[in-house]
């Protein structure tokens, strides 16, 4: 079984943080996910530029030469042989290597080439920025002109500078001042006097995806919650920014609401779209409507144990047969989720769903969708159960 993120940078903390260390699977093929590389090279030199910038790392492991693609990457400092000793992180895209013979160690080569992105943010200002210390003359502005106040004309009591004619007939010598961008329309249109404008308006479409950013970390399903918790509350885990769907700053588990509704025992096959309800006798008012565009769910099996199919309400109709009945046609399988299991001939009460969200992981300017597992919420330490589509479900 292969060591998680969290074990391996544990194991380099605690022996070699000063040195190249490989994270990889134990078990054939032999795959490479990640490395730490120290800040502090071996001839003393700080890295840190070139670790920021560097998209891809050659190294050599065990003799032969391979190049990695970096996908994300985290600085840490920790204390080591009573020093501070920095080193960065990186998870790459995993790579299979050359399998070795029994019980041979990977061994790292301590020297690795960085090769950089030219385009990175740390390139401008740094010593290969061709541009930087280089100058120009200020520019006239097209509309300011000097005034001469040091020789005032007309004498005593008079605030009129010496050219004010020149100032009026607008051929006054103008003064070196750049032109500000808060005289451009475009620019206070954009900033502070807006625009009533949408994408529409261009032709364009709002955004497929919105919601909110958060840190979290992940955890995959077979991590146990006791030991989710001991790294909480060692404050040993990683965490990395996620966009959540959910119009709260932080999501949570979904909710379930009862509604005044049960279906009329029928057994519900996985090819229904169709569901007939009728409304409990003698509820209180607290019990909810259904309306169309809901989300819906019904418990499963004869028992009515637990939550699995989510459906949307299309429409709701009454029963040509029976008036007190109401039909509900559905969209099955709302969002992925699997089939329920209503074979059972019983009576089901219905259930509304809210604050239904999903999860993606952001890298940079991207968004990826999550597997299935589990995901620690850091500013509330929840521990959330996390389905293959990526979506929060009720545990």
């Amino acid at each position: 079984m292969s060591l998680t993120s969290i074990e391996f940078l544990t194991i380099v903390d605690q022996t070699q943080p000063d040195s190249v260390n490989i994270w990889y699977s134990d078990t054939d093929p032999l795959t490479v996910f990640g490395f730490t590389i120290p800040v502090v090279d071996q001839n003393g030199n700080d890295s840190t530029q070139l670790l920021l910038s560097a998209q891809q790392i050659n190294m050599t492991i065990n003799g032969y030469n391979y190049t990695f693609v970096i996908q994300s990457r985290i600085s840490k400092t920790v204390t080591f042989g009573g020093n501070n000793v920095t080193y960065y992180f990186f998870e790459i895209t995993p790579v299979q290597i050359d399998s070795l013979a029994d019980n041979t160690p990977i061994i790292p080569s301590q020297i690795v080439i960085a090769i950089p992105d030219t385009t990175a943010t740390i390139f401008f200002g740094g010593d290969y920025d061709a541009l930087l210390n280089n100058v120009q003359d200020n520019r006239e502005s097209t509309n300011i002109m000097v005034a001469d106040r040091y020789k005032i004309k007309g004498g005593p009591g008079s605030l009129n500078p010496t050219n004010i004619d020149d100032i009026i007939t607008l051929t006054a010598q103008k003064a070196d001042i750049q032109d500000s961008n808060y005289s451009t329309t475009g620019w206070i249109n954009g900033r502070y006097e807006g625009t009533p404008t949408d994408s529409t308006t261009y032709g364009g479409l709002d955004s497929a995806i919105t919601g909110k950013t958060f840190e979290g970390s992940y955890f995959p399903s077979s991590i146990t919650t006791a030991s989710i918790n001991d790294q909480i509350s060692s404050s040993t885990i990683l965490y990395t920014d996620y966009l959540s769907t959910s119009q709260d700053d932080l999501p949570s588990q979904p909710t379930t609401v009862q509604t005044k509704y049960y279906t009329n025992g029928a057994a519900i096959s996985n090819s229904d779209n169709t569901v007939t309800v009728q409304v409990f006798p003698n509820l209180p008012p607290t019990y909810l409507d259904i309306y169309i565009g809901d989300i819906i769910t019904m418990a499963n099996g004869p028992d009515q144990i637990g939550f699995t199919e989510y459906m949307r309400v299309d429409n709701i109709r009454p029963s040509f047969f029976n008036p007190q009945l109401q039909i509900l046609d559905l969209t099955r399988r709302w969002n992925g989720s699997p089939f329920g299991s209503f074979s059972n001939s019983v009576g089901r009460a219905v259930f509304k769903i809210s604050n239904l969200t999903k999860i993606y992981q952001l890298r940079g300017n991207q968004i990826q969708g999550i597997s299935k597992g589990r995901l620690v919420i850091r500013d509330s330490s929840d521990i959330l159960t996390i389905d293959g589509l990526a979506q929060v479900v009720i545990v």
